[in-house]
């Protein structure tokens, strides 16, 4: 499980868009802050280093009480980028899971892979 969040301090105009190098990742592409409702965050998704291709859910604080229950749901291209569309304002999280088949099938079956990305927007 890999998680990041970005926080922005006065102004807000900070880098956002650093790998960190996490075995899966969700990279913004924009600031959050420089978001309002109705715009769109581009993502990236790696996936040990290389673009993921696969789906995105996001939801924010206050859409659903109900577990594994998102407001959006996209997928990433080729290329690992995708879109989500900013619905509400408040606090948001991105969530990417992955499932692949462990390489030693005699400890694991399937090792699993998640990221999530946390952000305010006004």
């Amino acid at each position: 499980m890999c998680m990041k969040a970005v926080a922005n301090v006065g102004q807000g105009k900070g880098k956002v868009d650093a790998r960190i190098g996490h075995p899966i990742e969700i990279i913004p592409l924009a600031n959050p802050a420089d978001l309002r409702e109705g715009d769109y965050l581009p993502v990236q998704v790696l996936l040990k280093g290389k673009p993921f291709k696969g789906e995105i859910y996001a939801t924010y604080v206050g859409f659903s009480t109900e577990k594994n229950t998102f407001a959006y749901a996209t997928t990433t291209n080729k290329r690992g980028k995708g879109k989500i569309k900013i619905l509400h304002s408040g606090v948001w999280m991105i969530k990417v899971n992955h499932e692949e088949p462990y390489p030693d099938q005699s400890e694991c079956d399937v090792e699993s892979f998640v990221a999530t990305l946390t952000f305010e927007v006004q």
